[in-house]
């Protein structure tokens, strides 16, 4: 925050970020006057990015909130800004071309007068996106895997089921959900996701499949819905949102609002995720996953439930025989194309995110500068007011080493 300094954090806070929860809490390293408030303080307003720390009953203290535009104490006018600290590449990296100082804007309908430079023979080669191993359902066994870094994915036949329900049962947001459980998960861990999918899958029983192998994968990486995009059928799916505005598809979990068609497809968080506005019918979403990029080792078969805390109880003997060598920690793919790490200053495509402003290796995710309007936005630089979505924050954490909030007057965290 303006004059109050920076405060880091190396570890808690990117996990934190990565998994969809708060910094409530947290632990952090200060320079300047942040103060932390939040023992024994429920912080109710605090539940996930945007929203991050409340220092409740103590207006001095950090409330990273929207509410308080992101402030070093609860009172706002103060301008701040959140960066993180991106990861080195774990591959050689060719030089990036300076950016512009700007986010890149669809351009305007008149034409150029000539061409910007003399074609060339050759044409441009389509760029590839980077898919490491640990980023794909592709290739692995049946079962909860860890995909891009997000816990307990249910891979099925190289897919990510993000959706399902089984036609009774409550119905709510899980950490984890298989073709066979009720739940949605979040719209964070599905952005990430379809950063490494190829095509979108809807099945609902008695009514068949639905896919899209192109532009449902779009709107997912950009938080957009699936209001009026065509689909290759098999069965008795409808889609009748022409000419349908569609007030409930706001993005992931709200994808498809039939309007007016009780009988056609309503992809909604209401319907249950239905091929009809009526509920008791099981759904399921599948998102099929790319193909790794790089050569991957052969993946252990996963257990068939996800990964639970242990019991209180100790074991009363090990499972298997200690080794005399410790176990290496598991390396983090981090492409070259999905970190701000050794690119210029300026906005930047990131893990397929565009507009993403670099500066000394950190992304920005989040600045106010004290005054005017402030609401989430597609692109932030440190002079600018805005907020990225939980979906991109997200993303771009699993490439993340360390968290800095920077307040005027209060120093960083």
């Amino acid at each position: 925050a303006c004059g109050a300094g920076t405060a880091t954090n190396d570890d808690t806070a990117v996990t934190a970020l990565q998994n969809g929860a708060s910094w409530q809490g947290l632990s952090w390293v200060t320079s300047g006057s942040f103060c932390f408030e939040t023992n024994g303080c429920e912080g109710e307003e605090a539940t996930g990015w945007p929203n991050m720390i409340h220092s409740c009953n103590r207006a001095d203290c950090v409330h990273w909130l929207v509410s308080s535009f992101h402030s070093a104490t609860y009172a706002s006018g103060h301008c701040s800004v959140t960066y993180l600290t991106m990861a080195e590449p774990t591959e050689t990296c060719a030089p990036t071309p300076a950016p512009t100082d700007a986010p890149t804007i669809a351009p305007t309908v008149a034409p150029t007068v000539a061409p910007t430079a003399a074609p060339t023979t050759v044409p441009t080669p389509a760029p590839t996106n980077v898919v490491p191993c640990t980023h794909t359902c592709y290739g692995k066994p049946d079962g909860f895997q860890t995909i891009a870094g997000i816990d307990n994915v249910f891979c099925l036949n190289g897919q990510a089921v993000i959706q399902s329900y089984t036609g009774s049962g409550t119905y709510t947001q899980v950490t984890s959900v298989s073709a066979s459980t009720n739940g949605y998960l979040s719209a964070g861990s599905v952005q990430t996701l379809a950063q490494y999918t190829s095509s979108v899958t809807l099945y609902a029983c008695g009514a068949g499949t639905a896919t899209n192998d192109d532009t449902a994968v779009t709107a997912l990486q950009n938080g957009a819905s699936w209001q009026g995009l065509s689909w290759v059928t098999s069965g008795s799916f409808c889609f009748e949102t022409n000419g349908c505005e569609g007030e409930e598809a706001t993005g992931w979990p709200n994808m498809i609002h039939s309007c007016n068609r009780a009988d056609c497809v309503h992809w909604l968080v209401s319907s249950f995720h239905s091929a009809t506005y009526a509920s008791g019918h099981c759904s399921v979403t599948y998102l099929t996953m790319a193909e790794p990029t790089e050569t991957c080792a052969p993946t252990p078969a996963p257990t068939d439930a996800p990964t639970i805390a242990p019991t209180v109880a100790p074991t009363v003997a090990p499972t298997a025989a200690p080794t005399t060598v410790p176990t290496p920690a598991p390396t983090n793919v981090v492409p070259c194309t999905h970190t701000c790490y050794g690119k210029p200053d300026g906005f930047q495509t990131i893990a397929g995110i565009d507009n993403v402003f670099c500066l000394n290796g950190q992304a920005v995710i989040q600045s106010y500068t004290g005054s005017g309007t402030y609401t989430q936005v597609t692109s932030v630089s440190a002079s600018t007011n805005g907020y990225l979505s939980a979906g991109s924050v997200q993303t771009l954490a699993q490439y993340t080493s360390s968290v800095t909030l920077y307040a005027c007057g209060a120093g960083t965290a």
